[in-house]
């Protein structure tokens, strides 16, 4: 099956982290206290009790490039296999 990978879009970052979770977990009152900052010793983390996830943003606040490997499936047609956020492209 062929599989493709085309730039989606772009996430900004102010925090020097990204969430990455399903929208349906972010409440107008997100209790801010159940997220673990990541740290140079411990880069990523689980949060939302384990219903997200956390990391650093490589050197920090910016703007990102997402990608999605699209790959085609013989029943379902074009699905998105993975997303991948470059924070050091070039690097």
């Amino acid at each position: 099956m062929s599989k493709t990978e085309i730039i989606v879009g772009h996430v900004g970052v102010d925090s020097g982290t990204i969430l990455i979770t399903d929208p349906c977990y972010i409440k107008e009152d997100y209790d801010y206290e159940q997220v673990v900052e990541p740290t140079l010793q411990n880069l990523w983390s689980h949060t939302l009790n384990g219903l997200g996830f956390i990391t650093t943003s490589g050197y920090g606040d910016g703007y990102y490039p997402v990608y999605a490997t699209v790959r085609e499936d013989k029943d379902w047609g074009a699905r998105v296999e993975s997303v991948t956020i470059r924070f050091m492209e070039g690097v």
